[in-house]
């Protein structure tokens, strides 16, 4: 059983290399990460465009390694869930995952709210919608 799934995780691996890349450029295809200053140099705008493209690849990054983990501990639950540790450490793992993705999905639903609240959508281009 243990080297079927070694077996399985061998040949999933380099696919995971392969499309891994598209997914990340999926979020804004060929704009770069920090954003070009015009003219009269960088401004506010700048910088909160700066920090939005920052949470996006944080969270272009953190969701297919969320999903992973899911996976992950949801096989320990079904398959190893009848061993004496393996269901309280799998419990450990799933709050703890939930709490790095709440860490990193919280800043960005903040921002979002405040801007849309408060700026109008001409100020900063494509910052209203989510």
């Amino acid at each position: 059983m243990q080297k079927k799934l070694h077996k399985i995780i061998a040949l999933l691996t380099p696919s995971l290399f392969i499309f891994y890349p598209v997914m990340a450029l999926a979020w804004a295809p060929g704009s770069p990460i920090t954003p070009t200053c015009g003219p009269g140099g960088c401004h506010f705008t700048d910088l909160i465009t700066l920090f939005d493209n920052l949470l996006d690849v944080f969270i272009w990054f953190t969701i297919p390694i969320a999903t992973i983990l899911f996976i992950w501990i949801g096989w320990i639950f079904i398959y190893e869930g009848n061993k004496s540790g393996a269901r309280t450490e799998a419990k450990k793992k799933l709050g703890s995952l939930l709490k790095g993705l709440i860490f990193i999905l919280t800043p960005w639903l903040i921002v979002k709210l405040i801007v849309s609240g408060l700026v109008n959508a001409s100020f900063i281009p494509g910052w209203t919608g989510f």
